[in-house]
């Protein structure tokens, strides 16, 4: 009688580098990562896990941690190729729970339940740049920015010259064509000018089951900073308002 043995293949599906936002590293703290339906990835100990053999077309994953907002992002199996080295980053924003450094700058409140409180600083030391027109609905945009500052999953905001409109986009990878050139989504619905059009980073932070949000903000250098704050659900805008915050302490601010 002749044994028949069963060769598997294992392969790599996805690869989730999780990144603590604050700092803008990888998470060296204890996290659960996992898809729904799916074994348990290959915890790789420096903030990166594993999937292997990945069956579903359609993935939910989740990723939590003591200090962190949990996440849950959705996506295509056949989506993953567009990541570089079937890498997807995760940018895992800190909750009450997470060691803030004495004197940083802090806004908590209360807001919507699964809402999210986003806000930029107008003040923003060195804003980025556009180094090519923006064509409105591309997928594409060309951004000048320091080399050391990773913009990949970050959330991030346009704005004409003259102030009079703004839009709310995020970076999925640097594309192919140029390491300056960036895939984005959604993409902003007007055209945008080279000279004078501003980007910012935008802050983000997210409400949790009890309305309750935490927002930590680093490198603030004046005694008091504009920001503009609203809050954000399915892709809106509301509540939008020009908030003044006090650096080295806790501001609060509560939406209705």
């Amino acid at each position: 009688m002749t044994g028949c043995r069963e060769h598997i293949i294992m392969q790599v599906s996805l690869v989730v580098a999780a990144v603590d936002e604050f700092y803008g590293r990888p998470v060296k703290s204890k996290l659960r990562v996992w898809i729904e339906g799916e074994r348990l990835p290959v915890d790789k100990q420096d903030g990166y896990f594993v999937f292997i053999n990945i069956r579903n077309p359609h993935i939910v994953l989740h990723v939590e941690g003591p200090q962190f907002y949990p996440q849950r992002i959705e996506l295509e199996a056949d989506e993953i190729e567009k990541y570089p080295d079937r890498t997807l980053k995760v940018r895992l924003l800190p909750n009450h729970s997470y060691p803030i450094p004495y004197h940083t700058t802090c806004v908590e409140g209360h807001a919507p339940a699964g809402s999210a409180v986003m806000a930029y600083n107008h003040e923003y030391g060195e804003p980025f740049k556009l180094l090519n027109p923006y064509a409105k609905k591309s997928p594409l945009m060309e951004i000048f920015h320091p080399e050391t500052m990773d913009l990949e999953g970050k959330t991030l905001i346009i704005q004409n010259k003259e102030g009079t409109k703004d839009e709310v986009f995020g970076i999925v990878k640097r594309d192919e064509a140029g390491k300056t050139i960036y895939q984005i989504t959604p993409p902003p619905q007007n055209d945008y000018k080279k000279i004078g059009t501003k980007i910012f980073p935008v802050y983000v932070s997210l409400a949790d089951k009890n309305g309750e949000y935490y927002l930590p903000i680093a490198n603030l250098n004046s005694e008091k900073t504009m920001f503009t704050f609203w809050l954000s659900k399915d892709g809106g805008r509301e509540q939008q308002s020009d908030i003044e915050l006090v650096s080295g302490r806790v501001n609060r601010i509560d939406f209705n």
